[in-house]
């Protein structure tokens, strides 16, 4: 597989914290900010658990998404969120994706990733935390 690039760009309100499932702790940002990461082509299969939580509480994570991407397979699951309160949006090597449910998103061919590539995933507040800030909800 080749080298992928890695960029999340943090709107959700929250900080996170990314985790790689071969190199562990690989960075994060906080809301407002952007984040990028180089994988290059020994990562062959990867994993990446995106930890939110509030900067106040460092530790204390409210909800934990993932991106995943190989030769063989690539998706995006927003995590378990009850209300649903962070969104996601991207696209790998140009297949966009939106997740505004809960539920794994499967990115097709299936072997959308195999020569390496691009991720981009923009986090955005959720639909019901938008609500309740202007007392629609």
């Amino acid at each position: 597989m080749g080298p992928v690039h890695l960029k999340i760009t943090n709107n959700s309100g929250y900080s996170l914290l990314i985790t790689n499932n071969q190199a562990g702790d690989i960075g994060g940002c906080h809301d407002g900010e952007s984040f990028d990461y180089d994988f290059d082509s020994t990562f062959t299969n990867n994993t990446n658990a995106i930890r939110f939580y509030d900067p106040a509480t460092p530790g204390n994570f409210i909800n934990v998404s993932g991106a995943s991407w190989s030769e063989g397979g690539s998706g995006f699951d927003p995590g378990w969120q009850s209300p649903f309160i962070i969104c996601a949006n991207g696209n790998y090597n140009g297949v966009n994706f939106s997740a505004d449910k809960i539920g794994w998103v499967e990115l097709q061919p299936w072997n959308l990733m195999q020569d390496g590539g691009n991720v981009t995933i923009n986090f955005t507040k959720g639909q019901k935390d938008l609500q309740s800030q202007t007392n629609y909800w």
